[in-house]
């Protein structure tokens, strides 16, 4: 409320302020006021050539991000590459031409990193596309994902990010080159009729080993949670208390299993003593450092319950069914209001509203969790 009434404010004073009208347009965005988010980016929109181009790069970012909330990923993902005007890195002084769409029979391609691991995994969803009309790709990544993105991806040049300031390719010479989140500009069309299908995969004989570990011989369904969303652009916004879980564990004949990343001992330990349950946690799986052991954790579980971080792409990405509890207002990715995701199979997507509670959300899951799992023959 307050940052509204100070934006607000700045445009009675000045309507042309683009800077407050952009803000404020994000708040009505994060406070599911979509129509007047829309309202202020369609006032912009006829004067954007008059703007400096970074300004014409928010707008039209803003726009994208709107765009995809309605549904309308084929028209946003055009002007989401606007934002690549924005970043230093993703202006990076790179020879090769900027890929447009055109053939690239007998040409190569790079396919250079931006944001974060989940994202990455996210653009994944569309290489498929692109290796069925490239012959040689070149992918920059973060390092903990080359591994997993090699198993998954034969045939591709995946290399570490090595400078977070400009893209090294060392011997690499491309024909072309394009960041991976603008891969959607030429090949959305194809990636969303298509049917989805899982293209990460994880280490199967430690997939299998872990398995093993966790059930102990038990023919219990093994459930994996992660409920913070500790890193990334707004920390906390995505997250729900571990408290909030307790439900999940008065399911019968499950397992409850550690995904959380980030430093969780005293919450656990807390949440375990207090309510008397028993929550697995696996001291050598390290999800922050080792993110190919952890695909093969996350790959062992028979059905996931997520928060939308990086945990819920790398599980739709493997294909596990998961289930995703999205905040009120979820980010762009998520669409706005269908119970499936437009980039993985498997997923179901839980939304809260601003008036809606925790409690009840987690009931909803619950019951989606109890589907998947007596689909599976898995719950009795």
């Amino acid at each position: 409320p307050e940052l509204e009434r100070i934006y607000v404010a700045d445009l009675v004073n000045d309507s042309e302020k683009f800077s407050s009208a952009m803000q404020l347009a994000c708040v009505y965005a994060a406070t599911e006021r979509l129509s007047r988010a829309w309202s202020i980016v369609g006032q912009w929109l006829p004067k954007q050539e008059a703007l400096k181009i970074e300004d014409q790069a928010q707008l039209r970012e803003i726009l994208s991000e709107l765009q995809c909330l309605a549904g309308d990923f084929k028209n946003a993902m055009h002007n989401y590459h606007w934002r690549l005007k924005r970043w230093k890195r993703w202006n990076s002084d790179l020879k090769q031409p900027e890929w447009g769409g055109e053939s690239l029979t007998n040409k190569s391609l790079l396919v250079y990193a931006e944001q974060g691991i989940g994202d990455q995994i996210m653009f994944m969803s569309l290489l498929p596309d692109l290796m069925a009309i490239c012959d040689k790709i070149f992918v920059e990544c973060d390092a903990r994902l080359v591994d997993l993105f090699r198993r998954s991806f034969s045939g591709v040049d995946f290399f570490p990010v090595e400078n977070s300031e400009q893209i090294e390719m060392g011997e690499r010479k491309p024909d072309f080159q394009i960041a991976m989140g603008s891969l959607g500009c030429w090949l959305w069309d194809n990636f969303e009729r298509k049917k989805k299908t899982p293209y990460l995969f994880a280490d199967e004989k430690l997939t299998s080993s872990l398995k093993s570990r966790y059930l102990k011989g038990e023919g219990m369904a093994l459930i994996g949670v992660s409920w913070s969303s500790p890193l990334g652009k707004f920390p906390g916004l995505k997250s729900i208390e571990i408290n909030d879980l307790l439900p999940l564990f008065r399911l019968k004949n499950t397992c409850v299993v550690d995904l959380q990343y980030g430093e969780t001992v005293q919450e656990r330990t807390e949440f375990e003593t207090r309510h008397g349950v028993s929550l697995v946690h696996d001291v050598e799986i390290d999800q922050l450092v080792d993110i190919d052991s952890f695909s093969a954790q996350v790959a062992a579980m028979d059905v996931i319950l997520t928060v939308s971080n990086s945990v819920a792409h790398l599980a739709g990405a493997l294909g596990v069914p998961t289930v995703v509890l999205l905040p009120s207002a979820p980010q762009w990715k998520w669409s706005g209001g269908a119970q499936e995701s437009v980039w993985y199979p498997r997923v179901q997507l839980v939304r809260r509203t601003i008036d809606d509670s925790v409690e009840g959300q987690i009931a909803a899951a619950l019951k989606a969790i109890e589907c998947t799992l007596q689909r599976g023959k898995m719950l009795q």
